[in-house]
Order: structure tokens, then sequence, then C-alpha cells
């Protein structure tokens, strides 16, 4: 029984680093989308603190395979590529609402509002 929580465990501390990793990546397209769809140059993604973080966390899933981590760390950023313009309309509407409230927050009742108009 031991072993069976261990290895629950251990998969959900896999999934929970894969889906940081993403979510860091995320955070490139953010770069891209603050200069304008896709910047000139990588530099400032390359030398940010959260392609660093997702570099790590893509390391220690590919047990210090760096040419693994950096696959891991390329296909986060086409995943995090597709979604975000799957999604931009709506990430859109929300950015304009946030800026009209002029507050920088949302909950979740206003956010549904903004999302369904």
């Amino acid at each position: 029984m031991k072993s069976t929580t261990a290895i629950a465990r251990y998969r959900n501390n896999q999934s929970t680093r894969s889906i940081t990793s993403l979510r860091v990546a995320q955070a490139r397209q953010r770069f891209d989308k603050w200069y304008g769809w896709k910047a000139k140059s990588d530099n400032a993604w390359l030398e940010s603190k959260d392609h660093s973080d997702a570099l790590a966390a893509a390391l220690r899933v590919s047990d210090g395979d760096n040419k693994a981590a950096e696959l891991l760390v390329k296909w986060g950023e086409r995943r995090a590529d597709v979604l975000v313009a799957e999604q931009w309309p709506q990430i859109h509407k929300l950015a304009f609402a946030l800026l009209e409230r002029n507050q920088g927050k949302l909950n979740a009742q206003e956010i549904a509002k903004v999302l369904v108009q």
C-alpha cells in the first residue's frame, strides 16, 4: 500500500512539474504579446527568470538531460502559442475589462459577464 501511495505522489509531482513548465512557458507568450505578437528578438525571454524557471523545471523532469529539457521548453512554448492564439479574443476582452476598471482585479462573476458578451 505504501508503494502505491509513493507512486501516486511521484506521478502527481511529475504532473505538477509539467504543468508548471507549461505555465512558465506561457509567460513567454506574455512577452510576445507585450511587444505586439512576436518580439523581434528572444533576448528578453531568454534572459528572464520565467525562462530560467522553465528550463530548471524541465531539467528536473528530464533527469538533467539538457537536450530533453530544451525540447520540453520548446514544446511548452509551442503549446502556449497555440493556446494563446485560440483564446486571444477572450484574453483581449478580459484585458480591456481590467483596464476599464483600473483596479487590476475582476471577480469570477465579472469575468463570466465579460466572456459572455
